[in-house]
């Protein structure tokens, strides 16, 4: 009978870069507009490498909004190569982010999240992740 390997829950934490953000107006209502936004970003820390994000953000005129979307995140977690599925939920406020990603899926049977927040285009992130 094969023995099981037990999976590690690891910390995760480290920094990163919003290397491109585009938005395009979907549709613009009263005040409120809704944006499809894609982007990219470079991460070092447990995570070190790039992602590409896709998400759709509903902003008041105040600047403030909300946004989510799937993002998919290629280089290495806490050593280990490959690539790395999320689902991201934010707000933004002006420049400011934060938010939660949960990793949904990769090339491992990976589990965990990761919170987030920055200003322009530095952000920090911390969290959990859960390695095969």
């Amino acid at each position: 009978m094969p023995v099981a390997s037990a999976a590690t829950l690891t910390p995760a934490s480290g920094s990163g870069m919003s290397t491109s953000f585009v938005p395009t107006v979907v549709q613009s209502v009263g005040g409120v507009t809704t944006l499809s936004v894609a982007s990219t970003a470079s991460f070092t820390g447990t995570f070190t490498g790039a992602s590409v994000a896709q998400a759709t953000c509903v902003v008041r005129a105040s600047g403030q909004g909300t946004c989510q979307g799937p993002e998919k995140f290629t280089g290495t977690v806490a050593g280990h190569a490959g690539t790395v599925d999320f689902f991201d939920v934010y707000t933004i406020n002006g420049d400011a982010v934060q938010g939660r990603a949960v990793i949904t899926g990769g090339t491992a049977a990976l589990g965990g999240d990761v919170s987030f927040q920055g200003a322009g285009p530095i952000f920090t992130y911390a969290g959990r992740v859960l390695l095969p």
